[in-house]
């Protein structure tokens, strides 16, 4: 039990600076809501990630170097979170709105995703989900306090 409670610990808080004044909760509730990402989950450009605030949600913090947003993570985890066994491709289409999606989505029953028979398409969303469970990953280390 000694390795776990300890008596001292060293902790760095990220705190986010807007003209040498801290970023507080009445400014962060005042941004406005904006996605860093395309609607196909691609960064859009000169987008420069601050980290995420718990704000009741996770709340991405980001800055395309004229003004600062905020994010919900909810889809970008729904994103990777979607199976090709067990989700369809009306899920998919909720969230990832490619124009091959959208031919599959009107164009055949609902099924599993997995049942798609397009590779590439396969590919290309399991790239996807990759990239953003590793920028998800980064994000979490980034936690900032207001």
């Amino acid at each position: 039990m000694e390795k776990i409670f300890s008596e001292e610990v060293n902790v760095t808080i990220r705190v986010v600076n807007i003209e040498n004044k801290k970023l507080t909760k009445s400014v962060f509730n005042q941004l406005h809501y904006s996605s860093p990402f395309t609607n196909l989950f691609d960064l859009k450009d000169n987008v420069k990630v601050l980290g995420y605030v718990n704000d009741k949600e996770e709340v991405l913090l980001w800055s395309d170097e004229n003004k600062l947003y905020k994010y919900r993570t909810k889809a970008l985890i729904d994103f990777v979170r979607i199976s090709f066994d067990t989700n369809t491709i009306e899920d998919l289409y909720k969230l990832y709105r490619s124009k091959r999606v959208q031919e599959i989505y009107f164009s055949s029953e609902s099924c599993n995703i997995g049942t798609i028979e397009d590779e590439k398409l396969l590919q290309e969303i399991t790239a996807k989900q990759d990239f953003l469970k590793m920028f998800y990953r980064e994000l979490k280390k980034n936690q900032i306090f207001i």
